[in-house]
């Protein structure tokens, strides 16, 4: 009797094993859809930055445009200003390519985290570029404004308001720079947690 009761007993503890792996199975199913959903919001929320960047660059084609030729500015220097932009926009365009969402949910989550990577990384580059252009830039701006037009005044108060707008700009620019890094941050670590797992 005694044999039989520790066969029932032990039956007893492999089926609550198995009730336990299955309920852990479980478990692993729910949080690997709660981090993939997680993973998809900031994937989606990545792709927006880069629609304003686009929306943003196209704006700025054809307002800096208008306003140069209207304030009588060099034809090389508004060419110039626009194939930075264009520069700027396809720049975006090719480190944001293969993002997407649909690659988090069929489960190629090494090869996201290689894109998101990539883009973190040219984000960087970008950012180490642009900034001397930019200085350059705009002592070519102060230089035209100061030359083409004849009231000192008016031209100092271009310049200031140049500054100021770009100031304004500048910040704005490294805000959204910093949410970049930080969404690219957090989608590579649910990666990597969910790699781990």
């Amino acid at each position: 009797m005694d044999n039989n009761m520790l066969s029932a007993e032990w039956q007893e503890m492999k089926e609550q094993i198995a009730l336990l792996k299955k309920t852990i199975e479980k478990q692993d199913i729910v949080n690997d859809r709660l981090m993939r959903s997680a993973m998809k919001r900031k994937m989606r929320s990545l792709n927006r930055e880069a629609w304003f960047a686009y929306v943003m660059g196209a704006f700025a084609l054809v307002y800096c445009n208008y306003v140069f030729i209207n304030m009588g500015l060099s034809l090389a220097f508004s060419l110039s200003t626009t194939v930075f932009l264009l520069v700027a926009i396809g720049y975006t365009v090719w480190e944001h390519r293969g993002l997407s969402t649909e690659e988090i949910a069929t489960g190629r989550l090494v090869e996201v985290g290689r894109k998101v990577a990539r883009m973190k990384r040219l984000e960087q580059q970008w950012l180490r570029g642009v900034l001397p252009f930019l200085a350059l830039w705009f002592g070519w701006f102060v230089w035209e404004i100061w030359q083409y037009e004849a009231d000192k005044d008016y031209a100092l108060g271009m310049i200031v308001g140049g500054a100021v707008g770009g100031i304004m700009g500048g910040v704005v620019g490294y805000m959204r720079y910093r949410n970049k890094q930080r969404l690219a941050d957090d989608i590579l670590d649910n990666i990597k947690d969910v790699c781990e797992e």
